[in-house]
């Protein structure tokens, strides 16, 4: 990657490039999806969906080459779009699943599973380096599974973790946690340029 110096204000909305062209494609996959539902054939389009994870992942790994500026495969809307069909397959299964209760213990095992992958999430913030050849190699495959993982636990309605999330300060943050995202990368990129030269 360039320095941050050299970089655009505006580099940290590439991901808005890749959502936007996913909901160009996601009415078709919604429409594939409710005929194999009309179908009675649902887990159908479900496998189709592990195998696109799959070619994305896979794609990264490919192309990515040690040494080289890996801001294709990091930015590419094919080689990152495996995170965001995980999202889809876990709203198809959520959609197919009749709720159930939980038993004490597969409750505290389910409490514990979160704690155990909130620990995995602040460590992929701390430690992941995009620099890195295990980064393109699976890491980040595995890092988009931790967070499906931690997101299937938190919406289990039968759980305490969704609720302790739902507490006012963190309501407050969240409500305004993309705005700040936005907004962030712009100011900092120009409060060092103006460090470095005060009369731009």
């Amino acid at each position: 990657f360039t320095r941050f110096t050299n970089q655009s204000p505006f580099t940290h909305i590439w991901s808005l490039a890749i959502e936007f062209q996913f909901y160009l494609i996601w009415p078709a996959l919604l429409w594939v999806y409710q005929y194999c539902k009309k179908k009675q054939r649902p887990r159908i389009a479900m496998v189709g969906m592990v195998v696109l994870i799959l070619a994305s992942a896979l794609e990264m790994t490919l192309i990515f080459r040690p040494g080289a500026d890996p801001s294709r495969v990091y930015y590419g809307t094919d080689t990152r779009m495996f995170s965001i069909f995980m999202g889809v397959l876990m709203g198809l299964v959520q959609s197919e699943q009749q709720e159930t209760s939980h038993s004490e213990g597969k409750k505290n095992l389910l409490t514990a599973a979160f704690f155990l992958l909130m620990g995995g999430a602040v460590a992929s913030f701390l430690f992941i380096n995009g620099q890195k050849e295990i980064t393109y190699e699976y890491l980040m495959f595995v890092t988009s599974l931790l967070y499906a993982a931690l997101l299937v636990i938190v919406i289990e309605p039968n759980l305490p973790v969704g609720k302790w999330l739902e507490h006012p300060w963190l309501n407050w943050l969240g409500e305004r946690s993309y705005e700040l995202y936005l907004i962030q990368y712009p100011v900092t990129f120009f409060f060092r340029h103006y460090l470095t030269n005060p009369s731009l």
